[in-house]
C-alpha cells in the first residue's frame, strides 16, 4: 500500500536489491577464480583445471539459486506497487478541491498514470537492481585486480573515477534533455485528447484536415525537444565508454610494461588482464543505467508535485438533521489569476420546500454559487451554511449527502443505467430505480433500449444529450437529498422532454431546498425567489412579476430571452 510519509515506499524492492548484489560478487568471482586459476595452473595440471571448472559451475548454480525466486518476486513487487500508486494518485485526485484538480494538465494526469508509473516499476525492477549488481561486480573485480597487481589495478581505479566524474556532470545534462521530452509527452498527450474529443465539430465543418497540421506541429517539437536532449548526451555517454575503454586499456598497457617474461609473471600478466578487461563490462553499463535514473527522477518529480496538492480542509460533523434551506452569507471568491472577484459579497437565503433560481449573463456568478455550495470551492470570504451548519465544518461525506446535483452536461461513467441511476444511493431497489426513471420521463426510453442492465457506451454514445440529462435527473431524484441543485438541468432537452422534467422537478421540491440555475427564463418563471446576479453581485432578488416591476437588469435578461425565442430553441 502506498505510505502517508513515503507515496513511493511500496515500489521498492530490499531483497531484490541484496539478491543483486550477491549476484554481482559472485559474478566477479567467476573471473577471480579464472584469474587464481592463470596464477597457479599449469596447462598439464588436469585435477587443478577440474578443480577450476568445477568452482565456476558451483559458482553459477549459486547465481541461479540466488536469483531463481527473488528475481520473480521482485518483479511482481514492482509491479503491485506501481498498482498501488496509481491508485494512490487516483484517491489523491479525487480528494482535491475541484479548482486544484482543474489545475493541473490533462496532459500531466495522462503522463503520471502512464509513462511515468512505467519508469518507476521499471526503476524498481531492473534499474536499481542492475545498478546495485554492476557496482558490485567493479568493486570485486578491482579489489581481485588489486591483489593480483596492485599498480595497474590503482592505474584503472583513477581513470574509471575521472569517468564517474564525467558521467555525473551527463546525468545533468541528460536530465535537463528529458524534462523537455516529458514536458513535449504532455502536451502531445492534451493535444491528441483535444483532437479526438473534437472530432465530429471539425467534421461537421470539415476543419479536420486544417487542424491536422497544428496536431502535427506539437507532434514535431516534442520529437526536436526529445532528439535535442539525446542528441546532446549521446557522444557525453560514448565518451564515458572511452574513457571506460581507455582505463583498462591503459592498465593492461601498465600490466605489460610491469611483465619481466618469467612464468610467474606471465600468469599475473594474464590474469591482472583478464580482471581488467571484465571490469569494463559492467563500468561501461552505467551510461544507460544513469539515463533510466534521469527518467524516473523526472517521474517521480511529476508524480510527487501531484501528490503534493493541498487537501481541503473540512470538519468533523456530521450532516444536518432534518430539511435544512441553503444560506449565502456576505459571500466572495475570485478564481486564481483573476483580477475581479467572480462572486463580491453575495448574500441570499434558499428555504426549504422553495426553488430559488439564479439568473443573470455569462460570467455573472450562477455556476460558481453552485460549485461553492458544494465545496468543489472554498468561498475566500462569507460563509455558507446548510440547515445552520457552515459547510465547511462538514466532513465529505456528510456534505455529498445534503444536495443531489444535476449539471448541464450529464455526468454519465461506463456502466450499466440502473447503476448509474443508484450512483448516489447504491443499495437502493429495482423497483426504486425505476419509480426514479418515470419520475424523469426516462423508463419507456431505457426499456426501448433493452432494460435497465443495458451498458452505457463510453461518453454516452448510445443515449442521446436528452436521454442521458434525464438519467441524471432520475439520479437525483433517487438520491432524496435535502438539497437539489439544478444547473442548466433542461438545456439539452426539446420541448417535450422540457416539459416532462418541469412536472417531475415540481414533485421533486416538495419540502426541499432547490437552486436552479438557467437560461431559459421561462423554466424559473414560477421560481419562489429569483436572485438577479451581474458581475459578481446580488443586484436583485424577489419572484417574477416583482422583478418586472423593481429591477431594469431582469427586465433587460427577459426581453432579450423573449427577443430571441429561447422558448422554442
Amino acid at each position: 500500500m502506498m505510505s502517508k510519509n513515503d507515496p513511493f515506499a511500496g515500489l521498492r524492492q530490499p531483497r531484490l536489491l541484496v539478491a543483486r548484489l550477491v549476484d554481482g560478487v559472485l559474478f566477479a568471482l567467476q573471473a577471480s577464480v579464472a584469474a587464481i586459476s592463470l596464477l597457479q595452473v599449469s596447462p598439464s595440471d588436469a585435477p587443478s583445471i577440474c578443480m577450476t571448472l568445477g568452482s565456476l559451475v558451483a559458482i553459477t548454480l549459486l547465481r541461479w539459486l540466488v536469483m531463481r525466486r527473488t528475481a520473480i518476486a521482485g518483479y511482481r513487487g514492482a509491479y503491485d506497487g506501481g498498482l498501488h500508486l496509481r491508485a494512490g494518485v487516483l484517491r489523491r485526485l479525487i480528494r482535491l478541491p475541484l479548482g486544484a484538480f482543474q489545475a493541473l494538465e490533462r496532459g500531466r494526469l495522462v503522463q503520471a498514470f502512464g509513462e511515468d508509473v512505467l519508469w518507476l516499476e521499471n526503476e524498481a525492477s531492473s534499474t536499481q537492481a542492475d545498478i546495485a549488481f554492476n557496482a558490485a561486480a567493479m568493486t570485486t573485480l578491482l579489489v581481485s585486480a588489486l591483489a593480483v597487481s596492485p599498480l595497474p589495478a590503482v592505474a584503472a581505479i583513477l581513470f574509471l573515477m575521472l569517468g564517474f566524474l564525467f558521467l555525473r556532470l551527463l546525468a545533468k545534462r541528460l536530465e535537463r534533455g528529458f524534462g523537455r521530452r516529458a514536458r513535449g509527452l504532455e502536451q502531445a498527450a492534451l493535444s491528441t485528447s483535444e483532437f479526438c474529443e473534437g472530432m465530429p465539430v471539425l467534421r461537421a465543418f470539415s476543419a479536420a484536415e486544417r487542424c491536422a497540421p497544428g496536431f502535427e506541429r506539437q507532434v514535431e517539437q516534442l520529437r526536436l525537444g526529445a532528439r535535442k536532449g539525446v542528441l546532446f548526451a549521446t557522444p557525453l555517454a560514448v565518451m564515458f565508454r572511452g574513457l571506460v575503454d581507455l582505463a583498462a586499456a591503459l592498465a593492461i598497457a601498465l600490466s605489460l610494461s610491469l611483465s619481466g617474461g618469467q612464468d610467474g609473471d606471465l600468469g599475473r600478466l594474464a590474469a591482472s588482464c583478464l580482471l581488467l578487461a571484465a571490469t569494463v563490462i559492467p563500468a561501461r553499463n552505467f551510461a544507460a543505467l544513469m539515463a533510466m535514473q534521469a527518467l524516473a527522477r523526472i517521474a517521480r518529480t511529476n508524480i510527487g508535485g501531484i501528490l503534493a496538492q493541498a487537501d481541503m480542509t473540512h470538519g468533523d460533523r456530521s450532516a444536518p438533521a432534518g430539511q435544512g434551506g441553503v444560506i449565502f452569507r456576505d459571500v466572495s471568491f475570485r478564481y486564481p489569476g483573476q483580477e475581479r472577484e467572480a462572486l463580491d459579497r453575495v448574500s441570499f437565503e434558499a428555504r426549504p420546500g422553495t426553488l430559488t433560481a439564479l439568473v443573470g449573463h455569462n460570467g455573472s456568478g450562477k455556476t460558481t454559487c453552485l460549485q461553492l455550495l458544494m465545496r468543489f470551492r472554498d468561498v475566500s470570504g462569507g460563509a455558507i451554511t446548510i440547515g445552520e451548519t457552515d459547510i465547511r465544518d462538514l466532513t465529505p461525506d456528510a456534505l455529498a449527502s445534503c444536495y443531489a446535483p444535476v449539471f448541464q452536461e450529464a455526468l454519465i461513467v461506463h456502466d450499466t443505467v440502473a447503476a448509474n441511476i443508484r450512483l448516489g444511493r447504491p443499495d437502493a431497489s429495482d423497483d426504486e430505480v425505476i419509480a426514479a426513471a418515470k419520475q424523469a420521463a426516462i423508463h419507456d426510453t431505457i426499456m426501448a433500449r433493452g432494460g435497465y442492465d443495458t451498458v452505457v457506451a463510453p461518453l454516452g454514445r448510445n443515449f442521446s444529450g436528452g436521454e442521458l440529462q434525464r438519467i441524471a435527473i432520475a439520479r437525483a431524484i433517487l438520491k432524496d437529498a435535502p438539497v437539489v441543485l439544478l444547473d442548466e438541468a433542461t438545456s439539452a432537452l426539446d420541448p417535450e422532454g422540457e416539459h416532462l422534467i418541469q412536472v417531475a422537478i415540481n414533485a421533486l421540491i416538495r419540502e426541499k431546498t432547490v437552486i436552479v440555475v438557467a437560461h431559459r427564463l421561462s423554466t424559473i418563471a414560477e421560481a419562489d425567489n429569483i436572485i438577479v446576479l451581474d458581475q459578481g453581485r446580488a443586484e436583485a432578488s424577489g419572484r417574477h412579476d416583482d422583478l418586472l416591476r423593481s429591477s431594469q437588469q431582469y427586465r433587460n435578461l427577459w426581453r432579450r430571452f423573449a427577443e430571441t425565442g429561447a422558448e422554442q430553441s
